[in-house]
This record gives C-alpha cells, sequence and structure tokens, in this order.
C-alpha cells in the first residue's frame, strides 16, 4: 500500500486556508460593507432632507446588493488574498465615511 507523500498534505492545507480565507472574508468583509453603505446611505439622506427611515430602507437594499456582490466577486475571485485585502479596506473606508458625516 502506498504512503501518502507529505507534499499532498501541504496542498490540503494550503487549500483548505484559501477557501477558508474567501468565505470567511467575503462574509465579514461584505457585512462591513453592507454595515458601512447602510449607514452612509441613511446619514446622506438625512442630509438631503429625506426621512431616515427611507433612507435607512434604501440603504440596507444598496447594502444587500453589496453584500450579495462582493461575497460573489471574493469567492469567484482567481486572486483572493489580494480581492480580499481591497474588500476589507474598502469596507473600512465606507464604514469611516459614515461615522464623519
Amino acid at each position: 500500500m502506498p504512503r501518502p507523500s507529505s507534499t499532498r498534505a501541504t496542498v490540503d492545507q494550503n487549500h483548505l486556508m484559501t477557501v477558508l480565507w474567501r468565505v470567511g472574508i467575503a462574509f465579514l468583509g461584505g457585512y462591513a460593507l453592507a454595515a458601512g453603505l447602510i449607514a452612509l446611505v441613511g446619514s446622506v439622506f438625512a442630509r438631503l432632507g429625506v426621512s431616515v427611515q427611507e433612507g435607512i430602507v434604501i440603504g440596507i437594499f444598496v447594502g444587500l446588493v453589496a453584500f450579495v456582490s462582493a461575497g460573489l466577486s471574493m469567492i469567484a475571485s482567481k486572486k483572493p488574498w489580494r480581492h480580499g485585502t481591497l474588500l476589507l479596506l474598502s469596507s473600512a473606508l465606507v464604514l469611516a465615511a459614515a461615522i464623519v458625516i
């Protein structure tokens, strides 16, 4: 019976880490991006004179679209480390903009 090589185990661990990175960052980064967009759109609409509730509802729709598209693009990306970093940075920028406004 052939013995499994150590190279195969290393490849499987690297693949597992890549899959966990993709799924984890897709969920966390997409959630942060959606939350930031909800807050940002709600704040902007409140400053424009629209009621806060309407702004938040519109922000929820925008955030939902952003969450789904960020998750799908993160999972389908050919360069998950670069895409994940970009997703986290954009989420931080949106959250910072929502706090400032």
